[in-house]
């Protein structure tokens, strides 16, 4: 498929060379740390030879939208009124600055002309926190809603952070200006465009600096421990719900504010275009309507069928399989319903077109790869794209022939680096439950080689990074000679067996570690097919594992086979990390699933899952890397595999979250996995007189051991 590359225009009109130089038109002073690590012109042209992987190219990649989207998509971008351009945000990680290059940009859909960097700069925005009767929450998550068109498309409007002030920014669409709308009393949490696109509307929550102001006076006398205080991330307890919202209006001829009326209010909270229970739908302008129907609606995951119909009538059904999966959909007059569908447990995507009357829809596209954030312009769907080589890039479909047209490539020179092999695989569990995963091999593998194998986890769908949270980079991996299995973790099993709540798919899966067993059966079947293609060493097989895929890898090193090396980003499932160090709100959600109380006397429970309690099967190096909100949750079970004997080690990043945000951060996860990986399973040490200390480190938990030379079967 052939690639584009499109020049960038600044505000001021300077060219730029070509996407690789896009982070250069930003406010004085930013410049050149933005551009200063950006390979320019002459660079991109000397890439005619393909050279291996670094760091470097993945943790710098030109990003736009969530770094991973899910099943039904994201908002990536906006299409204009006209159909015309798209606008969105990009992002560029710099670790040496321990920072990120933030960019507006304009993308004309043609693929002929420039694109255009409307403004850039501003700091990391999260999203807002909440949940669980808290505000304010911090999660670290960014926030990447991208920015919204004036209805007559001449401008965009966005929020910009800077000097921790959260504003509302518009730009001319054509690079001619941009800048803060006007100073509020509140930081902006959302805004929509008012009447006629004379005015913004915006709204944010003014006393949530008095409940942090209260909260920091409470300090004086003490905090009362309760349940808005969450051990793990320190004594300051959450600022409580409701926080109220208040919501003003900016006059952009005058900049004046003024108090929203009860009808501008609304403008904000206006529900989405979805039917009822959640499902998705398309409206003609003539009345007709296409949704997406529930067929076991008591059930959390149902079985679905596309229905198209007038309002307040049943309407038709699709008779084809390939409606079942609905994700998203779009309906013109007098035109074929246009949908993306995903069946469930399938890795395809398939993009399709059906009309009352037929037997059968039509296919426009069927692909492994990841079609998402996608939007209708005329007779063209806009869509993010990505592919196990190809990071995120935008796309049209041709609907006629299915053809997908790159416009916009952040990363236009990624395609020269030479990677490995991918090989998708699929397979079905114990349980009977389909999954997939995608087998890498290094660039310079031979028939006949057996590699180190190390699985990354938890979802395998587009872009080949680091698996859930990018800690564990694939192609870097397979750059040192290791096979690599990124593995998709099977649908759970309370989905499967039709629970119709989340409690109930919490209580099915918990009870004796059903949830876990089937993803352990999963991951069994998948190294036994690696291992049967004899590409891979079973005697130098490592895991890794954030979040679910922790847990996964952690009971993985209790029952499954005798792994050589480990390395997690979250740990431990035990009472101390789960009960007692989180939320009491959490606590009391983790009770309703299965979990025992914190003062249970549940070794029974615990056991199957716990490293706490299985110091005696565990002997892999386990290599831990952590937020330092937390790490203490996984002090037990540290300790207890440290008095054991278990080669261990552990490392607590300052200021982070369950997913790593910091740059900096990013590069050293990325370089310790490598390392800890390489001395476990090659027995290679870098020469770099700066990680002497690691190294020596290493050489001790070895030297101190007492390996077990046999596997240690399961319980």
């Amino acid at each position: 498929m052939s690639r584009s590359v499109h020049p960038l225009i600044c505000r001021a009109g300077v060219s730029i060379l070509a996407l690789a130089s896009l982070l250069v038109c930003t406010d004085e002073g930013r410049a050149a740390s933005c551009d200063a690590l950006s390979p320019d012109a002459q660079e991109i042209s000397s890439r005619s030879y393909a050279r291996g992987i670094t760091a470097d190219d993945l943790i710098r990649l030109r990003d736009f939208g969530p770094t991973y989207v899910g099943s039904t998509g994201a908002t990536l971008f906006r299409v204009s009124p006209q159909g015309d351009r798209v606008a969105l945000q990009l992002r560029r990680a710099d670790p040496d600055r321990n920072a990120y290059c933030f960019g507006i940009v304009v993308v004309p859909l043609s693929g002929k002309g420039p694109s255009i960097i409307v403004d850039q700069g501003g700091d990391y925005l999260p999203q807002p926190g909440g949940g669980h009767g808290f505000a304010d929450t911090p999660t670290g998550v960014l926030q990447t809603d991208p920015p919204k068109w004036s209805a007559d498309g001449r401008w965009i409007a966005y929020l910009r952070k800077d000097n921790n002030v959260v504003r509302v920014w518009r730009a001319r669409a054509d690079g001619g200006e941009a800048g803060p709308i006007a100073e509020l009393p509140f930081d902006a949490d959302a805004f929509v465009w008012g009447q006629g696109d004379a005015s913004i509307i915006v709204s944010g929550r003014p006393d949530l600096a008095a409940a942090r102001a209260a909260i920091s006076a409470a300090a004086r006398d003490g905090y009362v421990y309760d349940d808005a205080i969450i051990p793990g991330e320190g004594v300051e307890p959450r600022i409580r719900e409701p926080i109220a919202q208040e919501v003003q209006v900016v006059d952009l001829a005058t900049r004046a504010v003024r108090p929203a009326t009860p009808t501008e209010a609304a403008t904000l909270t206006l529900p989405p275009t979805v039917g009822e229970a959640g499902v998705k739908l398309a409206r003609t302008r003539s009345g007709s309507t296409a949704w997406v129907q529930a067929l076991r609606p008591a059930e959390i995951v149902s079985p679905t069928e596309l229905r198209l119909g007038l309002k307040g009538t049943p309407g038709v059904a699709c008779p084809d399989p390939v409606c079942g999966g609905v994700i998203d959909l779009w309906w013109l007059d007098d035109k074929p319903v246009v949908f993306l569908s995903r069946l469930k447990g399938s890795s395809r995507t398939q993009v399709a077109e059906w009309q009352t009357g037929r037997s059968e829809a039509r296919l426009i596209v069927d692909t492994e790869d990841v079609l998402s954030g996608c939007d209708l312009a005329g007779d063209r769907l806009i869509c993010g794209h990505e592919a196990s080589t190809q990071p995120r890039r935008i796309v049209v479909v041709d609907l006629q022939t299915g053809t997908l047209s790159p416009v916009f490539d952040p990363n236009p020179s990624f395609h020269t680096l030479a990677l490995g092999a991918v090989q998708r695989l699929h397979w079905t569990n114990a349980n009977g439950i389909r999954t997939y995963s995608d087998l890498v091999l290094p660039r310079t593998h031979k028939p006949g080689d057996k590699h180190p194998l190390v699985i990354v986890q938890y979802i395998t769908r587009g872009f080949l990074r680091g698996g859930t949270g990018d800690e564990y980079p694939i192609w870097l991996l397979a750059e040192h000679g290791f096979a690599v299995l990124s593995f998709q973790r099977p649908m759970d099993v309370g989905f499967v067996e039709g629970a119709t709540s989340f409690d109930e798919i919490n209580r099915t899966g918990f009870k004796d570690w059903a949830d876990r067993r089937s993803v352990q059966s999963s991951l069994e079947v998948g190294i036994q097919r690696v291992l049967a293609l004899g590409v891979a060493d079973p005697d130098r097989i490592g895991i890794t594992g954030l979040s679910d895929g922790a847990s996964t890898a952690q009971f993985a090193l209790i029952h499954g086979p005798r792994f050589a090396a480990a390395a997690l980003s979250s740990c431990c499932e035990d009472v101390t990390g789960m009960m007692t160090l989180n939320a009491a709100s959490n606590a009391k959600w983790f009770r309703k699933m299965g979990y025992p109380a914190a003062g249970d006397r549940a070794e029974a429970f615990w056991k199957p899952a716990s490293l706490m309690y299985n110091t005696d099967r565990v002997r892999t190096p386990i290599l831990m890397q952590l937020p330092d909100r937390e790490y203490l949750g996984a002090l037990t079970g540290y300790s207890a595999l440290k008095d054991a004997g278990v080669p261990v080690e552990l490392v607590v990043y300052p200021n982070e979250f369950h997913v790593k945000t910091q740059p900096a951060h990013r590069a050293a996860v990325y370089r310790r996995n490598i390392d800890w990986m390489r001395f476990w399973l090659l027995g290679q040490e870098d020469a770099d007189p700066l990680k002497d200390d690691q190294y020596r480190r290493w050489r001790a938990l070895r030297d101190a051991a007492a390996y077990e030379t046999s596997a240690t079967p399961g319980p």
